[in-house]
């Protein structure tokens, strides 16, 4: 008897402990909302957009109707709003990456959806297509890097995958995009070295838009650019360069062939 009067004290006379831990699960149940919706606000841009691509953390989710500036849609798959991190490309153009609002979905307003509002940002970008010759397995990295704004980006934007052969990369906006190449990687690791495209484009002319290297080429790249610090820390090691040597040893390139359009 003793014990169920002590449980009847507890829950009629809740203590300081159990109002902390109510507002712990309230905040960790708020942070935790999923959904598949989304809304986005693009505001006006001088240029037109061409054609608009939604990219939600890291992966492009759909094509918007280039004529509008304000969507709602879904997605495929659910994602948690508050830790929801998206961009666009706008043909041509891209934005810098914004963290989700959550907001009322206003086909159910007792849902909520993840809102974002675009400001238009009129630096140019470009398609870079890659490919190799023979077909081989590239990874890749895509991270906005913009050091000339005050204020950082709202959350990191990282987009990495791989491609075999071919891949055209929509809007990649030099210098503040930094994308780099894995030749033969099967996933993309953030801590190796690769090819840094940017550096490319900034530091060499090309013939028609178009950057076309022998495999001896590409090991002479990858080491000048491990002594500038343009894909890693600067480094003059021949260690460092021999592993790089090594790992195209061991893959079957004849040609890596960039075109920026």
């Amino acid at each position: 008897m003793r014990r169920k009067r002590y449980f009847e004290c507890v829950w009629i006379r809740p203590g300081p402990w159990r109002a902390a831990i109510l507002i712990i699960l309230l905040s960790v149940t708020a942070r935790a909302q999923r959904t598949t919706r989304a809304e986005v606000w693009l505001r006006p841009c001088s240029r037109k957009p061409t054609k608009v691509w939604f990219v939600l953390n890291g992966t492009e989710q759909v094509v918007l109707d280039q004529n509008q500036q304000h969507w709602v849609f879904s997605v495929p798959e659910k994602f948690i709003i508050q830790d929801a991190c998206a961009s666009l490309r706008l043909g041509g153009a891209r934005t810098d990456s914004l963290r989700a609002v959550p907001a009322p979905d206003p086909v159910d307003p007792r849902a909520m959806l993840a809102s974002f509002t675009f400001p238009c940002d009129p630096r140019m970008a470009w398609p870079v297509e890659v490919l190799t010759e023979p077909s081989i397995t590239v990874s890749y990295l895509r991270r906005i890097q913009d050091e000339t704004l005050r204020d950082p980006p709202d959350c990191p934007f990282r987009e990495k995958s791989s491609f075999k052969a071919q891949h055209i990369f929509e809007d990649v906006r030099f210098p503040t995009e930094k994308l780099t190449l894995q030749l033969g990687a099967e996933t993309p690791d953030e801590k190796a070295p690769g090819l840094n495209i940017g550096a490319i484009k900034l530091r060499k002319s090309p013939q028609n838009g178009e950057y076309s290297f022998s495999r001896d080429g590409v090991v002479g790249l990858l080491s000048l650019q491990r002594a500038r610090g343009d894909s890693s820390p600067p480094t003059l090691s021949s260690t460092a360069i021999d592993i790089d040597t090594a790992k195209l040893e061991k893959i079957p390139l004849k040609r890596l062939t960039i075109k920026v359009n």
